[in-house]
Parts: structure tokens; C-alpha cells; sequence
């Protein structure tokens, strides 16, 4: 650069503050010969940057009365220039269209819009945008009210974002928009009421909602996805109206505070997606009397709800509760569980029953519950895996199945919780057995009189041998029923000396299947084929 040598890579980045004319060379070489070029940059001031743009005409002319789109075109260097349109030297503030009936898309960015008055459009056959540049730091901070209170029907979109003070928006008329309906950081909002709304053909989304008191959509029976949403701790809406809410083809979410004990969707039937509930915390009530089919159940922080009542929906894929500390009884159909998974959010919580369950299909997940004695599940008699992290310090939880027959994969790991676990109809683990760190439990402790197969059998003491003395188990009694095993794999138990309680099952097993090693004794498949059952 100006005779310089300023870098040795391909790709050079010309970087300076200084206003200039510049000469750059870019030159290369290899054994076949050598070659250069050389150009010009000019770095310009502010004033000298030449930023334009041009109008097809400079003069235009139309009749009283109708109207005319003006757009500048071939802009040039205009990176984050802001745009100002002037009226006789004003600056555009207020839009003020008081015969305005019918308008095809409306598109409105604009920072400084303190007004917007259209009393008698009633119907806008594009989309419908007003809205302040891309982001909250960017928004209007002027317009206070958009007064539509004449307008019936959107063919498109209506979309309001970034309009931080608006305060009152009023939509009494409103029965149809064909596309989505999108309010963001309309912070200021109190109180939105579409109370004529029957047809809204896209999903509806209202996003930073933070001083909303007020919702109601009560005649929509129809929506591709619902959501509001508000993170702030000073949100708190007391009135949610969806009365006559039939279906939701994707997600139903809430997840912003609620001041309410109550929350009802009357004539709610299918959520095609997730039903996601977060932060109500206040709401002993949840009424979906009419709920037949949902893909996703999410609940989250439902603090004080009591009761869940399930039953009526036929199949139930997945089910997360978490962090709902009162919720003492779900009611669901004996098969409809694939899915669930319960998180007690580590304080204080009664443990979910689950009322009219009998199959959990697919992975029941269990963790957190960290002030619970006991863990019960009655009336399940099939899991396809069952996962437990977490319980009540120092071996004080007992795990409790007392109609469980069978399950795929049983997996509970960091035991150092569990007192007992009691599975007395169990008779087959079909896939895996995997459980690590028992470590108060003893001789005694697993009841499991029935239990005859396992598929993968991992008991593990510890999970590294410094752990292994600590774990109490000195035999495996509590497994003397079991016939027939796919593999065993036992490790760091440090007092573990008898293996008598396996003997019945030697016969599935074959040398390269029996893997004992880092206990108190680790029989080789020679010693215990031998009859060396116990450590000499």
C-alpha cells in the first residue's frame, strides 16, 4: 500500500480511518514467472461519501383523491442510512386517513409515527404492517394508539412489532385475517380484545407482552399455532379468553406469568404439536374437558396446580412434567403413554401417581426428586425403559413397582439415594439392567422374587474402583431366581464376595459373557463354573 509491503496473504483487509487517496499492489509469484496489479481506493469523509439515489420522474400528477406509491431506486452506498419523508417540509408523523375504507397491503416502518387514523378501513386485501426497524433499540417510542376500530377483514397478515408505547389498540370489528396475526414488544399493551375474531387462517403470536392484563379471542375455533410469550419477571396477564378454541394444528403455547387460578379451554380438542404451559404458577385449575389429541405435553413451573386429568386423550407421545410441586395425580388411559418424564425440581414436591396407567410404551424418566421417601408407581405393569437420576440423600428413597411385570431397559444411575427398590411381580428385564452407585443399599433390598430373565445385566458398585469400598453389598442374593442372563458385567463392589445368588443362570451364560472384576472377589468363568461360588 503506497509502496509498502502491508501483508503476505491472498486475501488482504484494507482497514483505516484516514480520509485519502490510496495506491494498493497486489503482486505473486512462483518459478513459472511473476505478475502485479495495481489500483486505486479513495477513502471518503461523511460529506464526500457519495451516497444517491433516483426517482423515475420528478414531478407527479394525479386526480383528488386517489393515491400514488413514491420509492426512490438505484440507491448507492447507502449501508445504515435512515430514510425521512416530508410533506411541504414536514417530517411524516401523522397519518391521518379518516374516509379510507378499503386498501390493498399496507406497510408502515416508521419511528416517529405518532399517529395512525383509518376510523372507517374495514378492509385491507394484502397484509397489513406497522412496525419500527428490526429490533426493540429501534422501535417507536411515539404512536400510543392505532385506531382500527372499523376494520373487518385482512386477506393477508397483520403484523404490529416494536411499537413500545402503544397503549391502546383497538380491533372490535375485526372477523377475518387469512394469514398470521404477529404482536412484538408491544410492551405497553394492556388489553387486547378481538372479540368478533372467527377466522385466522395462519398462527397467532404475541411476544413481550409485559404489561397485557387482558386476552380474548372468544369466537376463534381455529389456528395453525398459538403462542404467548413474555420472560419478564413484571408480566402477569389475569384473563386469557379461548372459549370456543377447537383446534391447534401445530403449538399451544403460554409461557408467561398468570395471575389467575384458572385456566379453561372449554372446547379444546387437538393440539397437533406441543401443549406447552410455563410459569403459570398460580392456577389450581386446568379444564381441557374436551382434549382428545395432543402430540407434546409440556409443563413447566405449574407450581400450584393439583390434578391433571388426561383420560380423554387417546394417545399421548410424549408427557414432560416439570417442576410441578403439588401435582399429586395424573389420570391418563391405560395405554396412551409413550414418553414421560416426571422432574421434581430438586425442593419439596408431592410424587405424580399416575391414575388408570397400565403401559408406559416408550422411556418413563424419573429425576430430581430430592425430598421424596418414596417413589411409586402402582398399577404400571409394562415400561419400555425406565431411567431414575436423583433422590432423597444418604439412601432414604424407596423405589417401589408393586404391579410391574416387565420392562425393556431398567437404568438407575448415582444411586446413592435408594434405601430399597421393590418389584415384586417383575418377572423380565427384556433388554438391559443398568444401575450403578447402590451405595446403601444390602442384602435385602432388591425385592425381587419373581424376576427370572435379564437381557444386558450391568451392576455396578461404584463407577471407578476408588468407589468400590463404599458400596455395602456383600452377595447377590437378591437375585438367586434369575435363569437365564444374556451377559453379566459386575464391577467395584469392594465387600461383594459371594456370587451364589447367579448360579441358576450359569447355564445361559458362556465365557466371553461373564466380565466380574474390581469387587471383594471376582470369580473367573472357570471358578464359578467350578462351583466357587463364594471367595475362599
Amino acid at each position: 500500500m503506497n509502496g509498502k509491503e502491508v501483508s503476505s496473504e491472498k486475501e488482504f483487509t484494507f482497514d483505516t480511518s484516514e480520509a485519502g487517496d490510496y495506491t494498493l499492489e497486489f503482486a505473486t509469484r512462483n518459478e513459472d514467472g511473476e505478475d502485479s496489479k495495481e489500483f486505486g481506493v479513495k477513502v471518503c469523509t461523511i460529506d464526500e461519501m457519495p451516497f444517491g439515489w433516483t426517482f423515475d420522474q420528478t414531478v407527479f400528477n394525479l386526480s383528488a383523491g386517489r393515491r400514488i406509491r413514491l420509492m426512490p431506486f438505484d440507491i448507492t452506498n447507502a449501508f445504515d442510512a435512515s430514510y425521512t419523508w416530508s410533506v411541504n417540509g414536514n417530517t411524516v408523523a401523522k397519518l391521518d386517513l379518516p374516509k379510507l375504507v378499503s386498501t390493498g397491503t399496507v406497510y408502515i416502518n416508521a419511528a416517529k409515527l405518532s399517529v395512525f387514523n383509518v376510523p372507517a378501513l374495514k378492509e385491507c386485501t394484502g397484509d397489513l404492517t406497522i412496525l419500527s426497524g428490526t429490533n426493540a433499540s429501534t422501535g417507536n417510542k411515539a404512536l400510543a394508539a392505532l385506531g382500527l376500530s372499523s376494520l373487518e377483514k385482512v386477506t393477508g397478515s397483520l403484523s404490529l412489532q416494536y411499537l413500545s408505547e402503544l397503549q391502546l389498540l383497538e380491533l372490535p370489528k375485526i372477523a377475518s385475517i387469512g394469514g398470521n396475526c404477529t404482536l412484538t414488544y408491544l410492551t405497553q399493551l394492556k388489553v387486547l380484545n378481538m372479540p368478533e375474531l372467527v377466522h385466522l387462517g395462519g398462527a397467532f403470536t404475541w411476544n413481550y407482552l409485559t404489561a397485557a392484563t387482558t386476552f380474548a379471542m372468544p369466537k376463534v375455533p381455529s389456528l395453525a399455532s398459538f403462542s404467548l410469550s413474555d420472560s419478564s419477571s413484571a408480566a402477569m396477564l389475569s384473563s386469557i379468553d379461548l372459549s370456543s378454541l377447537e383446534k391447534v394444528r401445530a403449538d399451544f403455547k403460554i409461557d408467561t406469568k398468570f395471575s389467575s387460578d384458572r385456566l379453561e379451554l372449554p372446547a379444546l380438542e387437538t393440539i397437533g404439536g406441543q401443549f406447552c404451559l410455563r410459569y403459570l404458577s398460580l392456577i389450581e385449575t386446568l379444564s381441557i374437558p374436551r382434549l382428545t389429541a395432543c402430540e407434546n405435553i409440556y409443563f413447566y413451573q405449574l407450581n400450584l396446580l393439583p390434578s391433571l386429568d388426561l383420560s380423554g386423550v387417546e394417545s399421548l407421545p410424549k408427557v414432560e412434567l416439570i417442576a410441578c410441586y403439588k401435582l399429586a395425580k395424573v389420570r391418563v388411559r391405560k395405554n396412551a403413554l409413550g414418553d414421560l418424564s416426571l422432574n421434581g425440581g430438586s425442593r419439596a414436591c408431592d410424587f405424580t401417581a399416575l391414575e388408570g396407567a397400565e403401559t408406559i410404551s416408550g422411556k418413563l424418566s424419573v429425576s430430581n426428586y430430592t425430598q421424596n421417601d418414596l417413589i411409586t408407581f402402582p398399577g404400571i405393569k409394562s415400561i419400555g425403559t425406565y431411567s431414575q437420576s436423583g433422590g432423597k440423600a444418604n439412601g432414604q428413597t424407596t423405589v417401589s413397582f408393586p404391579d410391574l411385570e416387565q420392562v425393556g431397559t431398567f437404568q438407575m444411575s448415582s444411586c446413592s439415594y435408594l434405601k430399597k427398590l421393590s418389584a415384586p411381580k417383575l418377572t423380565e428385564v427384556t433388554d438391559k439392567w443398568d444401575t450403578s452407585y447402590m451405595q446403601y443399599v444390602d442384602e435385602g433390598d432388591l425385592e425381587l422374587p419373581l424376576l427370572r430373565k435379564i437381557g444386558v445385566f450391568k451392576f455396578w458398585g461404584g463407577t471407578y474402583s476408588g468407589a468400590a469400598s463404599q458400596m455395602k453389598l456383600t452377595g447377590m442374593a437378591d437375585f438367586a431366581g434369575v435363569t437365564e442372563i444374556g451377559s453379566v458385567d459386575i464391577k467395584y463392589w469392594g465387600k461383594m464376595t459371594d456370587f451364589s445368588g447367579l448360579k441358576n443362570a450359569l447355564p445361559s451364560l458362556s465365557a466371553d459373557k461373564w466380565n466380574v472384576s474390581g469387587n471383594g472377589y471376582n470369580p473367573t468363568w472357570e471358578q464359578i463354573t467350578a462351583g466357587e461360588y463364594v471367595k475362599p
